[in-house]
């Protein structure tokens, strides 16, 4: 089968760019009812998330 061919510089920054994190939305307020509550997400195909949560008085 061969090697594969090496990637352009321009299909290297695309393939970059696109394999790393990007911040989806911005800082929300969640309430909590009960010690419980329900995040709504979507998530493009084959994506990951971080939630990151600061408790607040």
């Amino acid at each position: 089968m061969g090697s594969p061919q090496n990637p352009s510089k321009e299909q290297t920054r695309v393939l970059e760019k696109a394999g790393g994190l990007a911040m989806v939305g911005g800082k929300k307020e969640i309430k909590v009812t009960e010690g419980k509550s329900v995040i709504n997400l979507q998530l493009e195909s084959q994506a990951t998330v971080l939630l990151k949560f600061d408790w607040l008085n």
